[in-house]
């Protein structure tokens, strides 16, 4: 929660936020076409975007209300335009003011229109003895209005800009699309677009499989089916949901996802409702730090059988040492003859530990050809028709190698 400063104005058809304190507040936008205009109905300002905030009193936590506010760069300039002198009224002192600080020049983060106006309005009305100022009470706190003296003397203009939003325009813009033929339909597409429909009406079955989805969460009664008077319920709050295609997966292609955190027409989202439980999983940071402190046991045990056999097989042990890297070693000689004793080496030394060659590969022919008579578990035809064209990119005079011992 973030305190922000507005400004009351009963003369404005509609609220408005600055874009500052929608970032600040990490609010969703929605698009919207319109203008506002100030006195004299010339320098229209056109907007963008409109937003949802539930503002609440600092005098009183229980009154909230949902906002419907349009983002604006900028709402007005510093208020009150120079620092004033504290007003001469005992009875303010006793007051809980909406704004402590009205005396101080600040920026105003919102203006609430005529509609919020009205809703915080409350019974109470107080005059200065010198009559100049006056004070309302609202379910914000006490407002002050009227004329007051500046402390340091500076010369101030002050400008009321009334605000309206161009509903007219708005009106005349929804007549022209809804006059409009349907423009998807007479859009000429291109052939690659055609043919992009085409595919995506023959192939898509990601409704009916979402719909099997949901018709299981019926069956199993993790959902039912809203009743009338759950359609009336003000309080209802709404959970959307979206499929999520997965072709890749063995088991559930298509799943659903739902978003407790979006906020319906009340401005409440069920994550909002619900109760926040302790924390079932470990802190994720811990969780990675201590599995770092442990070496992955398949590699520690391919060092220790190059430490313990490394006599027997001293070409390969010292590849292990220096050429290996996690379960894939990646070396290289001069001679096919040596090759091969690197690789049998190799095949015996990892044989020791339990593990056994996996995947091979080699710029000499005949070093490959012994690798290929093995079964390897290649990831498909792509990987295993990939070997020769590497070969080609290798010096034919240095026999360079590569197998995974691990898998």
């Amino acid at each position: 929660m973030s305190t922000i400063r507005a400004l009351l104005d009963q003369g404005s058809q509609a609220s408005f936020v600055t874009e500052r304190t929608v970032q600040s507040l990490g609010l969703h936008k929605q698009a919207v076409e319109g203008s506002i205009t100030g006195i004299g109905g010339h320098n229209k300002l056109t907007l963008n975007s409109v937003v949802e905030i539930k503002i609440q009193s600092r005098i009183n936590s229980s009154f909230e209300l949902v906002v419907k506010a349009y983002v604006l760069k900028s709402i007005t300039s510093l208020l009150p335009g120079g620092e004033i002198s504290y007003l001469d009224w005992t009875q303010v002192s006793d007051m809980e003011l909406a704004d402590p600080r009205y005396n101080k020049p600040d920026k105003v983060d919102m203006l609430l229109g005529a509609e919020i106006y009205s809703q915080v309005l409350q019974n109470g009305f107080k005059r200065a003895p010198d009559g100049s100022t006056i004070a309302q009470a609202t379910s914000l706190g006490w407002i002050l209005s009227g004329t007051v003296a500046s402390a340091s003397q500076q010369t101030s203009n002050i400008t009321v800009m009334h605000a309206q939003l161009g509903n007219d325009e708005i009106l005349k813009k929804f007549w022209e699309i809804d006059k409009e033929p349907n423009r998807i339909r007479k859009q000429r597409l291109t052939e690659e677009e055609a043919r992009c429909e085409e595919t995506f009406m023959a192939t898509s079955t990601n409704k009916g499989k979402c719909a099997e989805v949901m018709k299981e969460s019926l069956q199993l009664g993790h959902m039912r089916e809203l009743s009338k008077s759950d359609e009336q319920n003000e309080h209802a709050v709404y959970l959307p949901h979206h499929a999520v295609a997965r072709n890749d997966k063995d088991t559930t292609k298509v799943r659903v996802v739902f978003d407790a955190s979006c906020k319906g027409k009340n401005g409440v989202a069920l994550n909002d409702d619900l109760m926040i439980g302790p924390r079932l999983q470990p802190d994720l940071r811990n969780l990675l730090i201590d599995w770092r402190t442990h070496p992955l046991l398949a590699v520690r045990s391919m060092l220790q059988v190059a430490y313990d056999d490394g006599v027997k097989y001293p070409l390969a042990a010292e590849r292990v040492l220096k050429d290996d890297y996690v379960n894939d070693l990646m070396t290289g000689c001069d001679t096919t003859k040596e090759g091969m004793k690197i690789y049998n080496q190799m095949n015996e030394l990892i044989a020791k530990a339990g593990f056994t060659e996996q995947k091979g590969l080699s710029s000499s022919s005949e070093l490959l050809e012994k690798m290929i008579g093995k079964k390897y578990s290649f990831k498909g035809k792509d990987e295993a028709e990939r070997l020769p064209a590497l070969q080609e990119t290798v010096k034919k005079e240095k026999i360079v190698s590569f197998w995974n011992w691990m898998g």
